[in-house]
């Protein structure tokens, strides 16, 4: 959600206290006495300080939410070069068992090679001593025959029993052999394999970690540009006609919604890059596939809060606060569940804390956490946080408390619910209300 812009045109009624005061003191003139011309010019000259007033504050505010954007970012920036640090000790250690094992495998190709050229002698020479034997059964059996006695022939047939025995167990020896020779040739192979796709995976990793950072410090440099230009035209604004202020301040106005419009959504891509490269590494029965289902059939999560009454649903909006999505100009991509300030906010599943940030603009203080399926929910506008990146949480834990920080009209949290990085209704993964209620 962008922060609402409110640009008072000359003539206005809406005033906003800002740095600069009326020459009265007061930021709304007093009516000017009927027929008086002085006064009413005295009036006019006041409505108009008021008007730049506006506008100096409304560059004021947008100067502040560009600075911590720009400190969003660089906590992101951070974080991001941790995990690059982190990928490039587990590529290494990727890239030596890569190694390790197209050596082991270059050995057990060797080894198999040889044990079937070994494979293929033996069993010439096994045949050759069956058709020795059918040549000379004739010179056998008068072996047995000539034998001096019964001892003497029961010894020379166990010889021979043990001669046919040898050759069968020579044949089932050559078989073993030869199998575990090409087990451990197709065992190398897919060790080998299985550590170039990990090692082409860490490789991956860090390339998208590098994309990441290198965008978000070129945001930090659009802030600080926009930012710096944006400090010149308030301390400009006085000198300057109104209507030159005015135009001015909403061209810095727009540059900034936009950036600070993509410093969110980088903060969305680090939450998704987290879910897809850690959940599978969550403690037993955290974010497994059976918990969260993508299908939405009314059960998958529980409400974030209690006592409290849904006072914006998903979907199209007319209030010009909200940002564009799809084909809609303003377009509110979560639910906005108000309630008295301080109320338990908790996880609406099982996960693990994909984002912790502080911040006075757009989300305000808001936590991100990742589910199984590609799934995210968020919980925005927290007046306190009680978890960090990082933390294992279960279904039902209080991770924060209500509050009305960042873009917000009054004590809310905006709950959103995103599939494969995209919002979508939270109301069909939530159990259904009661007739007639307002909320959980």
């Amino acid at each position: 959600m962008r922060k609402l812009i409110v640009a008072l045109l000359a003539g206005g009624l809406l005033l906003i206290a800002a740095p600069v005061q009326a020459a009265s003191g007061s930021a709304t003139p007093p009516p000017a006495p009927p027929g008086d011309p002085l006064a009413a010019q005295l009036q006019a000259q006041l409505q108009q300080q008021a008007a730049l007033n506006s506008t100096v504050s409304s560059l004021t505010s947008e100067l502040q939410a560009a600075k911590d954007s720009q400190k969003s970012l660089r906590d992101l920036v951070t974080a991001n070069q941790q995990a690059i640090a982190q990928t490039l000790t587990q590529l290494s250690a990727a890239e030596q068992r890569y190694s390790e094992a197209t050596s082991r495998e270059a050995t057990a190709n060797a080894n198999a090679t040889l044990d079937r050229a070994n494979a293929a002698a033996d069993k010439q020479l096994l045949a050759i001593y069956v058709r020795l034997g059918y040549e000379t059964h004739d010179s056998l059996l008068a072996f047995l025959l000539s034998s001096s006695s019964m001892s003497d022939l029961l010894s020379r047939a166990a010889d021979l029993s043990h001669v046919v025995h040898r050759s069968s167990d020579l044949v089932n020896q050559i078989s073993a052999d030869l199998a575990a020779a090409e087990s451990a040739e197709a065992q190398a192979g897919a060790d080998a394999l299985a550590a170039q796709q990990a090692t082409a995976q860490l490789q991956q990793q860090q390339q998208t970690l590098q994309q990441q950072t290198q965008h978000a410090n070129d945001l930090i440099a659009q802030l600080g540009s926009q930012a710096a230009a944006t400090a010149h035209e308030i301390s400009a604004a006085n000198g300057q006609s109104l209507a030159v202020a005015q135009s001015i301040a909403q061209t810095r106005l727009n540059e900034l919604d936009q950036t600070i419009a993509a410093a969110e959504q980088a903060a969305w891509q680090e939450a998704t890059f987290y879910l897809q490269n850690h959940l599978g590494s969550l403690p037993p029965g955290i974010g497994t596939p059976p918990t969260i289902p993508v299908s939405a059939d009314g059960s998958q999560l529980i409400w974030p809060a209690h006592g409290v009454i849904v006072s914006q649903g998903f979907g199209p909006t007319p209030y010009a606060y909200e940002p564009s999505f799809g084909a809609y100009p303003h377009f509110h991509t979560g639910l906005d569940l108000a309630g008295r300030l301080g109320t338990p906010v908790v996880a609406a599943a099982d996960g693990v804390v994909a984002a912790a940030d502080v911040s006075t603009v757009g989300y305000g203080n808001h936590i991100i956490i990742a589910h199984a399926n590609g799934l995210l929910t968020l919980y925005g506008h927290l007046e306190v946080m009680m978890v960090k990146v990082g933390d294992v949480v279960k279904a039902g834990q209080v991770i924060g408390l209500l509050g009305s920080t960042g873009n917000s009209t009054g004590p809310h949290c905006h709950f959103e619910v995103r599939v494969n990085g995209q919002p979508v209704d939270p109301r069909p993964f939530l159990p259904p209300l009661p007739a007639g209620a307002t909320g959980p």
